[in-house]
């Protein structure tokens, strides 16, 4: 019925039905061939309204209103609506747009294909608004209202979606690929509502934003930004490169900085809440750790609260009765470590260099200097100290001194007291040249068989 056929081999078989107002220009065409297509399509479409161009195109029934320009497309039934322009392409579905060569359309509503060899396949179910661009891009199954631009992307069950880039692999079996945003270079993102940006990139569960090259990410909200990062810390902010946290038992944590780690090892607490590592290589776990700086490692029992601020500082111990709680250490090579009597690391605060905790009759001080005495030439263990000064810049044992020990008020017949080690073993001298002589400061303090004085000439 109004149709123009022209060319060389064209093939139209009349079913009945009408042919309204087509054309078809080119070589080999078929067009409506046969009276029963198979699959058995409902038999009410046919080509109305239609241009066909090019060169062995076969049609088949229930084509409406479509453009179809090229070499070796094929349209079988139920296209509705649909320009195609380009060789080989490949069309069953309705109101679609496919351009390039080598595309192939199937079982979409809706959708837009375009570029080299990109596929398109829906067996089942109702698929549609999605856009396909690029080159051998394949976009397969339950692909709703999704986007897909670049080249070789392998995108399966992505909704409401958008996957730009080269080489991505979205949706490979998982079992939920919904509102997802992947830009770049051969990344795989399984699960919900990610945003994925950057190279070789690894997510899986729900609700993470991560950009950046080489990072796996097996957590839910999570943000992570850098290289090479191992987050398995849900809801946790990780930016930088090789940081690396624990596959359980850890929630709510921050890193930024560069192989930095996040209750990874053994003897790590059960429970791991609230770290935070900003700087290179440092360790923290228990809950309410901080590290800021490098090398530093904070073991917070489940009460925590711990901070180490500097260089190399060391807070706690690895077995779950010296971890600590309410420690600080500021500084650089400083160590809050008893390994054995519990609660021994707790309400200290140490702020110098080269300082470690000592024994003392009261867990409780706070200690700054340098190398502190370890109660080698002084000792505090039955002294209960509010305050500790270390005063050495030597490290070995029998070099460490104590400047200045404040001791506590413990009761009413107790009192505080300020003790001066160093001075009561070392300056003793009989006057002010003595003294001087023996490298007594001017105005330093030195004793003579106990008589307190300051030098003054």
């Amino acid at each position: 019925d109004k149709m123009v056929v022209i060319g060389q081999g064209n093939t139209v078989k009349d079913t009945g039905t009408a042919n309204t107002s087509s054309l078809v220009i080119g070589t080999t065409n078929t067009i409506n061939q046969g009276t029963s297509p198979t699959p058995p399509f409902t038999i009410d479409g046919d080509l109305k309204n239609s241009l066909l161009v090019g060169q062995n195109n076969t049609i088949q029934r229930s084509v409406v209103r479509s453009i179809v320009s090229g070499i070796n497309n094929s349209i079988t039934a139920n296209t509705n609506n649909t320009l195609a322009a380009g060789s080989g392409n490949q069309i069953f579905g309705n109101n679609n747009f496919i351009w390039g060569a080598s595309n192939q359309g199937s079982g979409a509503n809706n959708a837009m294909i375009g570029g080299f060899s990109n596929q398109f396949v829906q067996t089942s179910g109702n698929t549609y608004g999605t856009v396909l661009v690029g080159w051998n891009n394949t976009n397969q199954t339950n692909c709703k209202a999704s986007i897909i631009t670049g080249r070789d992307n392998v995108v399966d069950r992505c909704d409401y979606s958008i996957v730009g880039g080269f080489n991505n692999d979205v949706g490979q079996g998982g079992t939920a690929y919904e509102n997802t945003l992947v830009v770049g270079n051969n990344n795989q993102v399984n699960g919900n509502d990610h945003i994925v940006g950057g190279n070789n990139n690894t997510v899986s569960q729900n609700r993470s934003i991560v950009s950046g090259t080489s990072n796996t990410v097996s957590a839910s909200n999570c943000l992570v930004v850098g290289t090479s990062n191992d987050v398995r810390i849900e809801e946790s902010i990780v930016g930088g490169n090789n940081n690396t946290g624990a596959p359980t038992n850890v929630t709510n944590a921050a890193v930024l900085g560069q192989n930095n780690n996040l209750a990874t090892a053994g003897n790590a607490p059960d429970d791991n809440f609230l770290l935070f590592s900003m700087g290179r290589s440092n360790y923290t776990s228990g809950t309410l750790a901080f590290a800021f700086g490098g090398g530093n490692t904070v073991r917070s029992s489940t009460n925590g609260n711990c901070i180490a601020i500097g260089n190399t500082n060391t807070i706690g111990w690895t077995t779950t009765a010296q971890a600590a709680r309410n420690s600080i250490c500021i500084g650089t090579q400083n160590v809050i470590q008893n390994t054995s009597n519990s609660s021994a690391n707790d309400y200290k605060i140490l702020i110098g260099r080269g300082l470690d905790d000592v024994d003392t009759s009261g867990n409780d001080y706070v200690l700054i200097g340098r190398n502190n005495d370890e109660n080698n030439d002084y000792s505090l263990s039955s002294l209960n100290c509010s305050l500790i000064v270390g005063a050495s810049t030597m490290g070995g044992s029998s070099d460490r001194r104590n400047a200045i020990v404040v001791t506590n008020k413990t009761s009413s017949s107790d009192e505080s007291n300020v003790i001066l080690p160093s001075v009561g073993k070392y300056r003793n001298y009989a006057n002010d040249s003595a003294a001087a002589t023996g490298g007594v400061p001017l105005y330093g303090i030195y004793h003579t068989n106990g008589a307190l004085k300051i030098r003054v000439t």
